[in-house]
């Protein structure tokens, strides 16, 4: 079963959540995990994959769109709904749970302080707990907040 995790910042900055989301990706790939970050537009695939590329010029994290053919990246973005063959940490940044979050071994989701991502939070968690999913939250602070 799928284990969750909500990464709840006290920051309403969505680079902010973008930031934090690279990171989460660089703590997963450095323990040899491999990770789909799913969102739900090309701006925000744009942005991440501008952080990942630029955000630490010591540490470039491969990545590729979901859609392109893997050869062995350990990231992938998505903006259209496809997983590929992944099936170990999705970082859900949509509104909406994508449909293949279940074939995860891990869910994280990056929550920032706005009216809807805290309404799509309430949803996700309801929807995740009543149906028996693990679920953990981290309340992070101050510190875990500032962009890199």
């Amino acid at each position: 079963m799928t284990e969750v995790d909500f990464y709840i910042l006290s920051s309403d900055d969505h680079h902010k959540r973008l930031a934090f989301a690279c990171r989460l990706c660089e703590k997963a790939i450095s323990t040899g995990r491999r990770v789909l970050i799913a969102t739900d537009d090309a701006a925000q695939v744009d942005a991440i994959a501008h952080l990942l590329t630029h955000q630490r010029p010591e540490s470039y994290l491969p990545w590729r769109h979901s859609h392109v053919a893997d050869r062995g990246e350990p990231i992938a973005l998505d903006c259209k709904g496809e997983c590929g063959d992944h099936h170990d940490v999705l970082i859900s940044l949509c509104a909406q749970l994508p449909d293949y979050f279940s074939r995860f071994a891990r869910l994280a989701e990056v929550v920032i302080q706005t009216d809807t991502v805290l309404a799509a939070t309430r949803q996700h968690w309801s929807f995740l707990g009543a149906r028996g999913y693990p679920i953990r939250h981290h309340k992070l602070g101050r510190a875990h907040n500032q962009a890199r």
